[in-house]
């Protein structure tokens, strides 16, 4: 175990080197790459400038003097080698950052001696070596764009100013009233176009660099937030292999325990089998002994039938040899007491002899069988010695095994606790994730709805900046037309005066060539009569010319009132525009441009059209424009440095983000790796603990079932020394049934041989007599002799009785003894395998409370992370509510505000209309009025004909008779020739009436045209907003 533990260790330094080797090579390459690809771009940004040097060095050559072209490209030129110079000390920098982390690379690299780091660390400083190159190669090129720059400047700091040419430093400030003299309107209109580009740059780079750096603290946030997920990844990963670890560990130990078990199984396995065989073959014996009984069966069958026909034989026998013995008696007596005699000394001699031998033999029994009794006692002591520590060891580990089933069941009781308490945690967070999600997919609908808000406040806002702008246009127009109405109205005061005066000048005329006519007819009445009814007629005729009203007190009347309504017309149009003035002066406090310091501020991203609404008059003024063009270039500068910065750090920031992200999911494989390694590791330590108790009770069975063969066995062992025994009955049985198949022969034989054995006997009584009598004295030393050897021998018999049975008795206690030493020692062993199982049990437990003491820390952890997020979001639905509202009354103002103006504009509509009824009015009473004077006029100059025709008659017939009256004539003659070099009145006034009635026919068309327009433009908004 300590070797393992030992190696796993040595195991976790060696992947934690590996690890921080991978990940400082890695941040190597990326960095290699990074400035390789930042060369690369900066390279083909100075082809580009390349280029541009190109072109300025033609335009020098082509142009003897600098013009405000070549100069803008100068100022461009300077820029880009301002660029250029900052991204240079950036790449400068981090070249050396890049050598210093190649040199601590280096070192790790040999250290850790590994191959495949080598050759990465080879190719990243060949690639390093390679890029370093090419950017020598731009060092070199920026130096010589610094020397044309300077050369350039030089050449543009020697220019004459009275010349009107443009000097532009790099960091001074423009002495532009001693330097610039603007001589011409395309200048002036180049620089308001140059002004007017910067300022629109500047404030896209301003948008541009607002966006980047929002964009670059939503990645620090991310970048925060993914470094705290890697954080506890790393944490849950470490976790993770730890239990594996712990897992593993646990499974090689119950790998080896099922192993010895597996193993013991196996052996007491094969000792059953063994046992088995033997007990197949012990069978197989009794078997063979069931056969032995029945041939014993059959051969005391048999023998009875010997016997029984031996006795026929016996009796046929007896029935012949009963008269043989009748006669014989006495020769049988004698022969029987001579055999009685002579088999009583030989019995008596066996017996001696048997009964001597019978006790040498007791007499070693009883030495072997006190050796063997002293030898049972000591085995006896020795194993109820053995037995007594058996136990006490067996009751030790009882009780061990009690302390442990105790501590097992309060650790169960703990695991039970810890399990409430992870599930409490885990419901906890589970509840407070479930909140958190809520609280996320209520944050989701009100970013959702936040954004719907913006992006319908910036639809109402480009509809109000586009309603602005149509109210400025309309603004501009009325101005216009009123400029127009202005000078209409100017136009027709000089008509009016004109008419008037062609009216008073025609009446003042007709009066004269009355009174002509009037003295011209009393000079004449006397002395002509003939003309007395052309007299009376004209008379009538000036009676009639009195009788009209005074032309010029009619044309001043009329002239009076069309003034008036011209003027009514001219104040309503100039309080239309300074209405419409002062609204939009109120409603562009958020859109107005607003010039302070010099400084143009363009909102809502329009651009200025200066060169149509500006002419430059004076010099201070194009002093003004010209330094404003300079801070705004300055500004314009400051912000693409700015935005670029911006931007650099955003690419780090995204592949700062990138990385993490890839470490993350890393990490999460990792993790994942390790939770699912585990899981098998820890599903293989449940499998190998219900293996390692399946067989330990397989082990347990089969010793059960080896001590039940082994008493089997020993029952069919007394069985078979049953059938030894059978066996010798057998054959005793056999002899027997030989000896009376003997016994029938030699009843044959002797039922033969009697008659011969008669004949002899006679000779044979006196020595039987003699030979009974020395047997008799024979018998009885014999008997003497026996009785003491049977003596000695019941003797030795009760003492060898008494030695056996308390060697059997000794045997009996020390089987005894020695099953329950068996068993006590197999007990103690299960008791052992028992508390090794407790003690992995309980470091399992202790495992198992370890980890649910993580899973409740880390369930609560979660759970306060859980409610720190749910907080968190809470407060941000709390901000978004607020901003929601916020953009609703924004909304509702908006729409309020827009509503007004649609209001607005349906009642100027409504004005408009009305006054297009009065224009239409004023129009019809201005054609009356045109006919009516042109029927004036008409008249007056048809009189004034008539007036004349008759002085020109009166003349005629006058002229014989007075004379004194020549004078007059001549003057009356000038004055008709006067009237009639005059142009003819109704022609004039034809002319001026039609130049007129079309004047006033173009404003009605316009103002009808104006109030179309507005009609339209409101039908399309109400239909936007729908009002």
């Amino acid at each position: 175990m300590d070797t393992q533990s030992g190696e796993d260790v040595s195991v976790d330094v060696n992947l934690e080197g590996v690890s921080s080797d991978a990940d400082v090579i890695g941040d190597l390459g990326i960095g290699v790459a990074c400035f390789s690809e930042k060369v690369s771009n900066l390279s083909i940004f100075v082809m580009h400038m390349e280029t541009l040097e190109g072109e300025l060095e033609t335009l020098v050559l082509d142009n003897d003097e600098l013009g405000i072209d070549s100069v803008e490209k100068v100022q461009v030129f300077d820029l880009l080698c301002g660029v250029l110079d900052s991204e240079v000390r950036e790449l400068d920098l981090f070249l050396g950052t890049l050598f210093a982390e190649i040199a601590d690379a280096g070192e790790r690299v040999l250290l850790s001696s590994s191959s495949i780091w080598q050759e990465k660390l080879h190719e990243s400083e060949h690639c390093l070596k390679q890029s370093e190159e090419q950017f020598s190669e731009i060092k070199k090129l920026y130096s010589s764009f610094e020397r044309t720059l300077s050369s350039y400047k030089r050449e543009e700091n020697a220019v004459n100013v009275e010349e009107g040419e443009i000097v532009i430093e790099d960091d001074q400030s423009l002495n532009v009233s001693a330097l610039i003299k603007l001589q011409t309107i395309e200048e002036q209109k180049d620089i308001l176009r140059m002004l007017e580009k910067s300022l629109a740059s500047e404030m896209d780079l301003e948008k541009n660099f607002n966006d980047s750096k929002q964009i670059e603290e939503k990645l620090k946030q991310r970048v925060v937030s993914l470094e705290e997920e890697l954080n506890v990844m790393e944490e849950e990963a470490n976790d993770a292999w730890e239990r594996w670890f712990e897992a593993d560990n646990a499974s090689d130990i119950l790998m080896g325990i099922s192993k010895g078990l597996l193993g013991r199984l196996q052996i007491s396995e094969f000792n059953l089998n063994g046992l088995s065989q033997h007990e197949s073959e012990l069978r197989a014996k009794l078997e063979n002994m069931c056969s032995l009984e029945k041939q014993l069966k059959e051969s005391e069958c048999q023998l009875l039938n010997v016997k029984a026909s031996g006795d026929e034989y016996q009796l046929l026998y007896n029935v012949k040899c009963s008269e043989i013995r009748v006669m014989d008696n006495l020769i049988v007596d004698l022969k029987e007491n001579a055999s009685n005699a002579e088999s009583r000394v030989n019995t008596a001699e066996a017996e001696c002899k048997i009964l001597k031998e019978t006790n040498t033999e007791l007499n070693s029994e009883l030495k072997l069988l006190k050796e063997t009794v002293e030898s049972l006692e000591r085995q006896l002591k020795e194993s109820n010695l053995r037995l007594q520590h058996a136990v006490a060891s067996a009751q030790a580990s009882q009780e061990k095994q009690s302390m442990f089933y105790y501590t097992i069941k309060d650790m169960e009781h703990v695991i039970k606790d810890l399990k409430s308490k992870v599930f409490k945690a885990e419901s906890r967070a589970d509840s407070a994730d479930e909140k958190r999600i809520i609280l996320s997919e209520s944050n989701a609908e009100l970013n959702e709805e936040v954004s719907f808000l913006r992006s319908r406040l910036e639809c109402l806002e480009g509809s109000l900046h586009q309603i602005e702008e149509a109210k400025v246009a309309t603004a501009k127009d009325i101005s216009k037309q009123t400029v127009v109405f202005k000078q209409l109205l100017t136009k027709l005061a000089v008509e009016r005066e004109r008419l008037y005066k062609q009216l008073s000048y025609l009446a003042s005329e007709n009066k004269i060539l009355v009174l002509k006519l009037k003295q011209s007819c009393k000079d004449t009445s006397e002395e002509v009569c003939p003309t007395s009814a052309t007299d009376h007629e004209v008379d009538n005729e000036v009676e009639s010319v009195d009788s009209m009203p005074d032309v010029g007190t009619v044309r001043r009347i009329d002239a009076g009132v069309l003034s008036f309504k011209y003027l009514l017309i001219a104040i309503f149009v100039l309080l239309i525009s300074a209405v419409t003035f002062l609204y939009l002066n109120d409603v562009n406090v958020d859109f107005a441009v607003n010039v302070e310091e010099g400084e143009i501020v363009i909102e809502d991203d329009q651009s200025l059209n200066v060169s149509a609404l500006i002419k430059l008059q004076t010099i201070e003024e194009q002093k003004d424009i010209l330094r404003m063009l300079e801070k705004s270039l300055a500004s314009e500068m400051d912000l693409e440095k700015n935005f670029n910065d911006s931007k650099q750090i955003e690419e780090k920031l995204k592949q700062r983000v990138v990385s993490l992200e890839e470490e993350l999911n890393v990490m999460e494989e990792e993790a994942n790796d390790a939770w699912e390694r585990w899981f098998e590791a820890d599903n293989a330590s449940d499998i190998l603990m219900g293996i390692s108790k399946g067989l330990l009770g397989r082990l347990q069975i089969s010793e059960f079932n080896l001590n039940g063969l082994s008493q089997h066995e020993s029952e069919l062992r007394a069985k078979l020394e049953n059938m030894c025994s059978l066996e010798k009955q057998l054959k005793e049985s056999e002899c027997q049934l030989l000896n009376v198949k003997a016994s029938g022969d030699e009843y044959q034989l002797l039922y033969n041989v009697k008659c011969s054995e008669i004949r002899v006997m006679d000779n044979l009584i006196v020595d039987l007599k003699e030979n009974a009598s020395n047997a008799e004295s024979r018998v009885n030393t014999a008997e003497a002799e026996c009785k003491i050897l049977k003596e000695t021998n019941t003797e030795l018999n009760s003492e060898l009785k008494l030695l056996k049975e308390t060697v059997e008795s000794l045997e009996r206690q020390l089987k005894e003894s020695n099953l329950r030493l068996q068993h006590a020692v197999a007990s103690a062993q299960a008791s052992q395998e028992k508390q090794s199982m407790f003690y992995y049990t309980i470091k399992d437990m202790e495992h198992v409370i370890k980890d649910l003491k993580s899973k409740v820390f880390k369930a609560e952890s979660r759970a306060d992370s859980a409610d720190e997020k749910r907080i968190i979001l809470s407060e941000s639905n709390a901000e978004l509510n607020e901003e929601v509202s916020f953009l609703r009354s924004r909304l509702e103002c908006l729409e309020g505000s827009l509503h007004q103006i649609e209001e607005a504009k349906v009642a100027t509509a409504k004005d408009i209309s009305k006054q297009t009824v009065v224009f239409k009015q004023l129009l019809t009473k201005l054609a009356v009025e045109r006919e009516r004077l042109y029927k004036q006029l008409s008249y007056l100059a048809s009189e004034n004909k008539i007036l004349v025709l008759k002085l020109k008659q009166s003349c005629k017939d006058t002229s014989e008779e007075v004379c004194p009256t020549s004078a007059t004539d001549h003057e009356v003659d000038n004055e008709v020739e006067s009237v009639d070099s005059m142009p003819d009145v109704g022609t004039v006034r034809r002319i001026d009436a039609g130049v007129l009635s079309f004047k006033y026919l173009l404003i009605a068309i316009f103002v009808l045209l104006i109030s179309a327009v507005t009609f339209l433009y409101l039908n399309d908004v109400n239909v936007d907003f729908g009002l």
